[in-house]
């Protein structure tokens, strides 16, 4: 959960409330809370009090929570192009286009 809130909040074009959080996630707010809690313990997200209703918190992602989602995008990037190569490379086993594996006595 901390992942995807992480996530959902870098993704975000505007700071979110915890009670959006809680919506968009379809968590209840207590969870939503114990995860700021972690995430901002991290030093991943910080939360900022509304001016006008103080009863209101909003969390944004710090300067290490977006290097952190980048980071964790960029390795799965790669994941999906390594898998790109070998399914690719099975595909066209599959069609007769490349020779499979040698098989030795």
């Amino acid at each position: 959960r901390q992942i995807s809130l992480l996530v959902a909040v870098y993704a975000s074009s505007a700071p979110n409330s915890v009670g959006e959080c809680s919506e968009y996630l379809c968590v209840a707010k207590p969870v939503i809370s114990r995860a700021v809690d972690t995430l901002a313990g991290l030093g991943l997200l910080e939360r900022r009090r509304d001016a006008d209703d103080r009863r209101k918190v909003y969390v944004e992602p710090t300067a290490a929570g977006a290097a952190y989602v980048e980071a964790q995008a960029e390795g799965f990037a790669a994941l999906q192009r390594a898998d790109d190569g070998v399914g690719a490379a099975a595909r066209s086993r599959a069609a007769g286009d490349a020779p499979g594996p040698v098989a030795v006595a």
